[in-house]
Formats: C-alpha cells, structure tokens, sequence
C-alpha cells in the first residue's frame, strides 16, 4: 500500500533548488553569459541560526561557474559585508550582485 508521506528521492531536487534560490538569489542566462545574484545571511528573528559567512562554490553556468563568499563582520555598533566572487569559465561572463542590506536605517 502506497502511503501519502513516503520519500520520493526525485522531489529532493525541489527543495534544494529552492534553498539555493533563497540564500543566492541565482537568476542565470547561459545563453547571453550572464548572471544575476542577491545573496542573502539567514538573521534576525526570522533564523534560529545566525549566520556569519556563506561560500557556495560552482555555481553552474554555461561551461564554467562561479564561487560566491558572503562574510559580515561585526565592529562595534556596526557591520559590515563582504562579497567575493571568482569566475572559474574559460569564457568571459557578466555577473550582477544586488546586495541587500539589513538593519538599514532610511532617515528622510
């Protein structure tokens, strides 16, 4: 009998797409060699964890792909992010970074 919560190995594949999707905002277009990344630390009261770095290596496009490292730094009252990329294509590519910024404070 087949029951409703079994395990299907293929849907795995989702869930790892999504949580890719989540923590570097990958948008690729192989065709134009180009990529798009919104890289984003789990913090705050949303995440049980707080997140200090991120490195994600090989992200697929085209024939190469790209490493991205996301690292905060606490200093005093403030923080600040560092974002490192390294092509590993044998073609040149384009990649855009949009960086979010938490605890932002807009004053007008």
């Amino acid at each position: 009998m087949y029951r409703a919560n079994r395990i299907r190995p293929w849907e795995a594949g989702i869930n790892l797409d999504a949580l890719l999707y989540f923590l570097t905002g990958m948008e690729p277009d192989a065709p134009r060699q180009r990529m798009t990344l919104t890289p984003r630390l789990p913090t705050g009261i949303y995440s049980p964890i707080q997140w200090d770095r991120m490195t994600v290596r090989h992200l697929p496009l085209g024939p190469g792909a790209v490493d991205l490292s996301v690292v905060d730094r606490p200093s005093g009252d403030l923080r600040t992010r560092t974002y490192s990329l390294q092509s590993r294509s044998p073609q040149d590519i384009q990649v855009t970074l949009r960086v979010l910024i938490p605890w932002a404070e807009i004053r007008t």
